[in-house]
């Protein structure tokens, strides 16, 4: 018979222990992008998730947890987890959850971050599985159309129609910084190479 872990036959000799961890690297690789780990280990993790949104929504625990970083890091056991990997995913996700905000409580009023809709976290999954950037069309096409789409429909109920462009960022900051970029750019072309006269 074969070691599913190390690939070695039970009647072959005992290999040394860096073509074992060799190996065992190996499979830890191959399980990063296997289709079925990933579908089966979603069936898994789903039970958990569901009782996490079902809990938060009925207010049956703390809207805020806060224990310390130390303490957290300790339930992990992160310091063997880096080193060593083959952690338990659904034990470690409860361990997260168990240590995460419940925005779905309906005590949560609102802290930096609005409560989480159940579609924009397929969004989140699609985006996680495609991985798609967009800092060229190239890279990203179907998230590019997406991001164009929402910005016409924006243009559209402001009056504006097409009379404008845009991209969509993770954050106001970002945001904030990207209309001023924009708006400098417009009222001083040559900024960004030469800089701002400081008489301007």
């Amino acid at each position: 018979m074969q070691d599913l872990i190390t690939g070695r036959r039970h009647d072959q000799p005992e290999q040394n222990n860096d073509d074992t961890r060799y190996l065992s690297v190996m499979s830890q690789y191959d399980r990063a992008y296997d289709p079925d780990y990933f579908q089966n280990t979603l069936v898994e993790l789903l039970p958990l998730l569901g009782d996490y949104l079902r809990d938060s929504k009925a207010a049956r625990d703390k809207v805020l947890k806060q224990k310390s970083i130390d303490e957290i890091l300790a339930d992990l056991d992160f310091n063997r987890l880096i080193g060593d990997g083959g952690a338990d995913l659904a034990l470690l996700v409860n361990i997260v959850l168990k240590n995460c905000n419940h925005m779905l409580d309906p005590r949560y009023i609102g802290h930096q971050v609005a409560v989480p809709m159940m579609p924009a976290v397929f969004a989140d999954l699609l985006n996680g599985i495609c991985n798609n950037a967009m800092p060229v069309y190239e890279m990203g096409p179907a998230p590019t159309a997406v991001e164009r789409g929402v910005i016409d429909w924006m243009l559209a109920k402001t009056g504006w129609n097409r009379q404008g462009d845009g991209v969509l960022t993770h954050g106001g900051s970002l945001a904030n910084l990207t209309c001023l970029l924009a708006a400098r750019a417009r009222a001083l072309p040559d900024s960004w190479e030469s800089g701002v006269d400081k008489n301007a």
